[in-house]
């Protein structure tokens, strides 16, 4: 008589592990990627709205810096969105810097010039409020391509003006604020001079987000 075999127990498949918060943000970080590959190269519209639909997280984070200065967040976030519509079309990839570092600048930039178009509160010449635009531009770009404040004389090389007429401009940017940097309830107003620094650090942060674990912990080191 034969007898009979052992009877095999029918293994189960353990569930696939979800994947960790840094996994996921890596996974979305690199569709990112190729979507503002693909736009550089068709510049489709429809395209183009999706990668700020996607990306919208960094418009919400921009908009949240400034939420406390009485604005309806919506205005704010749709202010951000416009500083993320105009970082996807002058993102260029072949430059080498991340997605992030450049369209932080760019959405804080159309954010801060938000409220400074304001009210003037001391005088200011005509030839400083019609280069304010071109400068809060130039300052925004060179900003992302340096990842730092720009200088006077920087500012005025690229647009090809006096160093002395964008620090009239800079200087008039100053007098709009009727508000004075110490708020009442002791905190720090960032949209003033205060706003330069903070965007460095937010800069940094996002370069430092695109380091390997190694790198990061070398620079946080010295």
């Amino acid at each position: 008589m034969h007898e009979p075999g052992p009877v095999s127990a029918t293994l189960e498949r353990p569930p696939p592990a979800q994947p960790t918060l840094v996994q996921q943000r890596a996974a979305d970080s690199l569709r990112l990627d190729e979507s503002l590959c693909r736009y550089s190269g068709t510049h489709s519209i429809a395209l183009r709205d999706q990668i700020v639909a996607d990306a919208t997280w960094m418009a919400m984070r921009g908009a949240r810096h400034f939420s406390h200065r009485g604005e309806p967040f919506d205005d704010l976030l749709q202010v951000a969105r416009i500083g993320l519509l105009n970082a996807v079309e002058r993102f260029d990839p072949s430059h080498g810097v991340a997605f992030g570092a450049y369209a932080t600048p760019t959405i804080m930039g159309e954010l801060r010039r938000h409220f400074r178009d304001r009210t003037w509160t001391v005088y200011v010449p005509r030839r400083a409020k019609d280069m304010r635009n071109a400068v809060g531009s130039a300052t925004d770009d060179l900003r992302a391509d340096l990842h730092r404040t720009p200088r006077a004389a920087e500012i005025a090389d690229r647009l090809a003006i006096t160093t002395g007429l964008v620090n009239e401009v800079q200087q008039a940017n100053n007098a709009r604020y009727a508000t004075t940097l110490d708020r009442a309830d002791g905190r720090r107003d960032e949209s003033g001079d205060g706003f330069d620094a903070m965007l460095d650090r937010t800069v940094l942060a996002a370069l430092l987000a695109h380091l390997a674990p190694r790198e990061r912990r070398v620079l946080e080191l010295r």
